[in-house]
């Protein structure tokens, strides 16, 4: 069975639409984009995938996939019809890379059940993701039902429990909210995935070929396509209300209570990134 299926899974802001959008130039990989963003996966997506609470189109889907083959009636997403480079049959000799903003508590279940489909995280410096999300209001109805139901799965989870609950108390401002879902949900994503397997936007937004590289390089495609010229475009599927700007920096504008907050809540993520990032 030939080993092209991808899952790459990254934080909102933290780059997805623009590295999966950019992949999706090179001729021998085809992009399946956000297409868990309904149905049922969408639905328990703040909860750690298990035997327990799949369903049979859960199941149904990722077997399909396993097989190289797309349940294209399993997707419930209009981003799927909106930047996806397929409709609904995937061609068998390109790789099929689905991406995807909400999987973070899938995979080991995923990698376990399915080994034939691979699971990638897309890593962009924490201070900037949140920092990226309060510029563009990546708040309120973005998130709504995600704390309560975080909360839920930290304390359902030893290890999960053991780094993040002495925080469910101190989320008194929005800064502090987006961090601690941040924090819980790509700790448990880098924790999850195998060593190498990261694609790193703050690379990317440099150097897009070597930051692909790697991923192109274990997948056996070839690594001549040119992708730089992908950096002067606006490639993201939400217009921030930031103006792209290529090579922006950012300026973080945490007050110093929010600066040691997010100095501790992030270290277990910078560990697990780093103990991946090889």
């Amino acid at each position: 069975m030939k080993n092209n299926n991808l899952i790459l899974t990254g934080f909102d802001r933290s780059g997805t639409s623009a590295i999966s959008r950019t992949l999706a130039q090179h001729p021998d990989i085809e992009l399946i984009f956000r297409p868990f963003n309904g149905g049922s996966i969408r639905e328990k997506m703040y909860e750690i995938l298990s035997d327990e609470n799949v369903t049979k189109s859960d199941v149904r889907f990722f077997t399909e996939l396993s097989n190289g083959r797309f349940d294209a009636s399993y997707v419930v997403s209009w981003w799927h019809k909106k930047y996806s480079t397929i409709s609904d049959q995937f061609s068998e000799d390109k790789l099929h890379l689905l991406i995807t903003n909400l999987n973070h508590f899938t995979i080991p279940w995923v990698s376990s059940n399915f080994p034939y489909i691979e699971s990638w995280a897309i890593w962009r410096d924490p201070l900037d993701v949140v920092q990226s999300c309060l510029e563009n209001d990546f708040l309120g109805e973005w998130y709504d039902d995600a704390l309560a139901n975080v909360k839920e799965t930290v304390r359902s989870d030893s290890f999960l429990c053991s780094h993040f609950k002495q925080y469910e108390n101190r989320l008194d401002d929005d800064v502090k909210k987006v961090s601690y879902l941040l924090a819980v949900r790509n700790t448990y994503l880098f924790n999850s995935i195998d060593p190498g397997k990261v694609v790193d936007y703050d690379v990317f937004k440099v150097d897009p070929n070597r930051a692909l590289g790697p991923l192109l390089q274990h997948f056996s495609l070839d690594r001549g396509y040119d992708f730089s010229g992908m950096l002067e475009q606006d490639l993201n599927s939400v217009p921030g209300k930031v103006k792209y700007t290529p090579g922006r920096s950012k300026k973080h504008l945490f007050s110093e209570g929010q600066a040691i907050f997010l100095d501790e809540i992030l270290m277990p993520l910078y560990k697990a990134y780093k103990e991946k990032n090889v």
